[in-house]
């Protein structure tokens, strides 16, 4: 394995042709690596992909073009002939510029065409509220109809971009930030749903879709994505929202990418939950556009100190804003049942086949399932629902719902994760949680609030755990009580609210 950050960091390059320069034990990965990108398929898992997809924007012009424009993100810095750009440098024009001035023969037509064409920029003129033939809104479609709809609760201290509605801790975090900025600010906030279509009668009050819709004579969703963020432009340029925040939409971060609100005095931020960890250790998810968020002027907020951490280090930042999650604790006795609660959404990000494996190694121990697959298919409902010792509950609309009268305490199997929601709301209630380590889960549950198990620990591993927990009541009521404490003093409205107000002072 090849640590990238620190071999550019030592060396220094000032040619095109990075191979002769490399050292003999590492040609034939890189070597490896580039083939692999060129034919369109992955870079071997022996080389980092930010490290093999760097060194193939010098190597090979044609596909390094593509790369700088494209959906590659180059996670620390960029080296041209021996200068390091850093992130106030690595906007598109400044870059593009130095690189002719070194490279004169660059295809620079080829870049900003597929800069353009892969939603880096937007066609067209910079919207302007005091335009008075609106004539950017004629290049999107937009209808009449959803400005009025969209501006009737106003004036609003932001938007919030959704991709959806009713799924996951992004719901709750878009509900608990809108009542948030209504305490500080005294104005509600405008939800704009922008990547699924939505039943109208699942929208919060208030709220708009713009999948629902018609753009251009067609469905919004089958709309190119700059022409999507193009619609949602207007429809907040008209408004005249001061604030928009991306609660992990997709239009909304290409967006806020453009800079477009930012150019006219829009304040932005975008959500980033977590971390996923693909082939080859290569960062995965939403992490790997915040170079370019961050180059936008966005602000980027989290819910957990791991992530604040990761673009720390990864892109040097310094400034993401960590909101404390609230929950409120219950005064009622924590669960003393028998049985292990596995909730959530059924989903790859969750591992229901780690939890399957758990189970089949401990025909001893009885498993409530709670959750239904929203994000994957159901390939796994079959195995999980006839395995002898699993009870499947089904859907669950909220944590209350659930019926704890058997429950003893949690397990939490999930890949990757933040601070998961359901995890506050189970040690809210004195419940206590046998987790996976990843994220910022360990931050949540270190100090003996709960028991954490390592990524790449055996399936033994969580049998024991839950075995040891299950045979010992005084630790599960000593784990409850830290846990309840923990929630009670960082997790309050209060505690919330404040860091909401660093939010809107970093805005």
């Amino acid at each position: 394995m090849i640590d990238s950050r620190d071999y550019f960091l030592r060396e220094r390059y000032t040619g095109l042709d990075l191979i002769p320069r490399l050292p003999e034990d590492v040609r034939p990965q890189v070597e490896a690596a580039i083939e692999g990108i060129r034919s369109g398929g992955p870079p071997p898992e022996s080389t980092p992909a930010d490290f093999s997809q760097e060194l193939l924007f010098y190597t090979d012009r044609e596909v390094g073009a593509g790369y700088l424009a494209g959906n590659v993100r180059f996670p620390f810095y960029k080296r041209v002939g021996g200068e390091i750009f850093w992130r106030s440098q690595r906007t598109q024009a400044p870059y593009i510029d130095r690189m002719v001035q070194l490279y004169p023969d660059l295809d620079v037509e080829l870049v900003e065409q597929l800069w353009l064409e892969r939603g880096r920029g937007m066609p067209g003129a910079l919207p302007s509220p005091s335009d008075p033939n609106r004539k950017w809104r004629s290049m999107s479609g937009l209808t009449p109809g959803l400005i009025a709809q969209a501006a009737e609760g106003g004036p609003y201290a932001a938007a919030i971009v959704a991709p959806r509605c009713g799924i996951g801790g992004a719901e709750k975090t878009m509900r608990e930030v809108a009542a948030s900025l209504e305490r500080l600010t005294g104005l509600p906030s405008l939800i704009v749903v922008a990547d699924t279509a939505v039943d109208p009668g699942d929208l919060p009050p208030g709220a708009i879709c713009l999948p629902n819709m018609m753009v251009r004579g067609g469905p919004f969703l089958r709309i190119p994505y700059p022409i999507r963020a193009m619609v949602l432009r207007d429809v907040l340029v008209e408004i005249g929202v001061p604030r928009v925040i991306s609660m992990n939409s997709f239009v909304g971060n290409t967006l806020l990418e453009s800079g477009a609100l930012q150019k006219i005095g829009v304040k932005t931020a975008s959500v980033l939950f977590c971390a996923g960890v693909g082939p080859g250790g290569a960062i995965e998810g939403y992490i790997r556009i915040s170079d370019w968020l961050i180059d936008a002027g966005v602000v980027l907020f989290t819910d957990n100190d791991h992530i604040a951490r990761t673009l720390a280090e990864r892109s040097f930042y310094q400034d993401t804003v960590v909101l404390a999650m609230p929950e409120a604790v219950t005064s009622t006795p924590a669960p003393s049942g028998r049985h292990v609660l596995w909730a959530g959404r059924i989903d790859t990000q969750k591992r229901p086949e780690l939890l399957l494996d758990i189970a089949v190694h401990s025909p001893e121990i009885v498993y409530e399932v709670w959750g239904v697959p929203l994000l994957s298919d159901s390939a796994l409902m079959d195995a999980i629902t006839s395995q002898p010792n699993i009870t499947y509950r089904g859907r669950f609309g909220s944590f209350d719902a659930i019926d704890m009268s058997d429950i003893a305490c949690l397990l939490y199997t999930s890949a990757f994760d933040g601070t998961p929601n359901l995890l506050l709301e189970a040690m809210a209630r004195g419940l206590p949680c046998v987790c996976t380590a990843v994220g910022g889960i360990p931050d949540l549950m270190t100090d003996g609030r709960g028991v954490l198990i390592a990524p790449d620990a055996p399936v033994e591993h969580y049998v024991a755990a839950l075995g040891a927990l299950l045979g010992d009541p005084s630790r599960r009521q000593g784990i409850s009580n830290l846990a309840r404490e923990h929630i009670r003093l960082t997790h309050s409205t209060e505690a919330f609210d404040t860091t909401v107000a660093r939010l809107l002072a970093a805005l």
